[in-house]
């Protein structure tokens, strides 16, 4: 039988970062903390710093994570684009307060800014649930509440969706909870890391990342320095069957 061969050839890139250009800079937007944001106590005039950023799976816009605990959405300049400086300084269009350390920010996957439905983003911050937010008015959509064995709000470390945006897998202490993306409320299911008979991996799961390959595999790091692999379980109810009290959003 004939064979088909095929030639491939590969152009190697090569970067300059001795000449990279500065395209926008935010000089001020985190020294006034009364411009959108309200006054943080111990949060003084060059203080604050950020603590993440998340670009926006279209690649128009950027979440930001800092100090005084607000999470701030800016619009990539149109000049960016093309390569050239903005000689306006970056601003932020949005900011919404969480009101306790912000842990992790987290995209929904299939965002785009041409179908507003698309258009939101999850937060996890200090003994708070997970909050849903709109991306276009920061609006809160619906929180993902996680509960302790003393039915306490559990705090939530690390966030990842799963890649068609259905689910949303919460890192916790000794667990990774699922919830169903569009069902939010007290309903998921678990997955324990650690458990004092079988051992495992001990401690807060600090960072998650979910196999692009649909398997539903998820890889999750711990402050213990442990990686380990799981494939969680699907969102079916839960492990705890309680009314689901919040709005469901249309991802």
């Amino acid at each position: 039988c004939a064979q088909l061969s095929v030639a491939l050839s590969f152009h190697r890139m090569e970067y300059d970062f001795a000449s990279a250009k500065r395209l926008a800079v935010s000089a001020s937007e985190f020294t006034e903390l009364k411009r959108f944001s309200k006054s943080r106590d111990g949060i003084q005039s060059g203080s604050n710093f950020l603590r993440g950023l998340k670009c926006s799976p279209d690649g128009t816009c950027l979440l930001t994570a800092s100090e005084d605990h607000s999470i701030r959405l800016f619009e990539f300049p149109y000049t960016a684009f093309s390569l050239t400086p903005s000689e306006s300084e970056f601003r932020s269009v949005l900011c919404v307060d969480e009101g306790e350390c912000i842990h992790d920010l987290c995209w929904y996957p299939l965002m785009s800014s041409q179908d507003p439905k698309s258009a939101f983003f999850i937060s996890a911050s200090r003994e708070n649930p997970v909050h849903m937010w709109d991306a276009f008015h920061g609006k809160m959509l619906g929180t993902f509440r996680p509960y302790n064995a003393v039915d306490e709000i559990d705090t939530t470390y690390s966030l990842a969706f799963s890649p068609d945006g259905s689910r949303v897998f919460c890192g916790a202490k000794n667990c990774i909870r699922i919830f169903d993306t569009a069902r939010p409320g007290r309903q998921y299911t678990t997955t324990n890391t650690y458990t004092r008979k079988d051992g495992g991996q001990k401690g807060i799961i600090s960072c998650l990342a979910v196999n692009p390959d649909r398997s539903g595999m998820v890889a999750a790091g711990s402050y213990s320095g442990q990686l380990a692999l799981y494939m969680p379980q699907e969102p079916r109810g839960g492990q705890r069957d309680l009314p689901d009290d919040s709005a469901t959003p249309t991802p």
